[in-house]
């Protein structure tokens, strides 16, 4: 159960940025992911009732703190992606944005099995090689930025919810999310931006929202069972991400990213063994 729920979380993140990164070619970002958490919100905050839980006062504070690293980590991402592209931006951020909770898982609940252990440094190198996609054959410092910056702040904020009790529920993450919320509506309002996107982008949106709530849910879920395998599979969202954009974008694959996804399976195989 741990692993399906680890591994349903990346692949409705990876769907909702595809779409995302179609959407924020078109709008101003800040107020796109604004909306985004304000879908992501009302949806987790059913899932919450539905779920149930008895979250304690450094819970909901994991949560809450969790809301600022993920509405800058966000941010960031959407802005590498949609300035720069997947291709350094994707794979940067997702080794930094697993190292972080994997650490942490190791060091409150011990050393893994060999084989989950093994699974694990494999499954940094696949996510490298996944995202890592530059025909021009040339290196962006600019974008290698991005990812680093977007994988500290995803990093942090996964950690800090798989931190929370087991028998929190959700409630956690609907802190996390309307501190996202309330954040980044103070950034717009600061900064004079209007919170009104435009009409036609409100459903896809509302989509990208709703699959963030089920993302993020199944991610939290999964990390207070096992943090490390959890952190680990959750920055799979990045190959998700790319094989939406190969079906539906056109975007095309090298060898290394190949066998990155050919990693990511022996991985996952390590993983369930151990």
């Amino acid at each position: 159960m741990t692993i399906f729920l680890a591994l349903l979380g990346p692949l409705a993140i990876g769907f909702g940025d595809h779409v995302a990164i179609g959407i924020g070619r078109k709008t101003h970002l800040p107020t796109m992911v604004w909306w985004i958490f304000f879908y992501t919100m009302s949806v987790v905050t059913v899932f919450s009732f539905l779920v149930g839980g008895d979250p304690s006062l450094a819970d909901m504070a994991y949560g809450a703190a969790s809301g600022l690293f993920g509405a800058w980590g966000l941010m960031e991402l959407f802005r590498g992606y949609t300035t720069r592209g997947v291709g350094i931006v994707g794979p940067a951020s997702a080794v930094l944005g697993a190292i972080m909770p994997v650490a942490a898982g190791i060091i409150t609940t011990g050393l893994p099995t060999a084989a989950v252990a093994i699974g694990i440094l494999v499954g940094l190198a696949a996510l490298w090689l996944i995202g890592h996609h530059n025909a021009a054959g040339e290196w962006d410092p600019v974008a290698l930025r991005h990812g680093l910056r977007a994988g500290a702040a995803i990093g942090g904020m996964t950690t800090l919810l798989g931190l929370t009790a087991e028998g929190s529920g959700l409630w956690p993450l609907l802190g996390g999310r309307v501190t996202s919320f309330v954040f980044i509506g103070i950034f717009l309002l600061a900064g004079g931006h209007s919170l009104k996107p435009e009409r036609s982008i409100m459903p896809g949106l509302a989509f990208i929202g709703a699959m963030g709530a089920v993302g993020m849910g199944s991610y939290l879920l999964a990390a207070q069972r096992n943090l490390a395998i959890a952190g680990l599979l959750f920055q799979m969202l990045y190959g998700f991400t790319l094989i939406f954009q190969i079906i539906f974008a056109g975007e095309r694959t090298s060898r290394s990213q190949l066998a990155g996804f050919s990693l990511a399976a022996v991985s996952l195989s390590l993983i369930i063994l151990g």
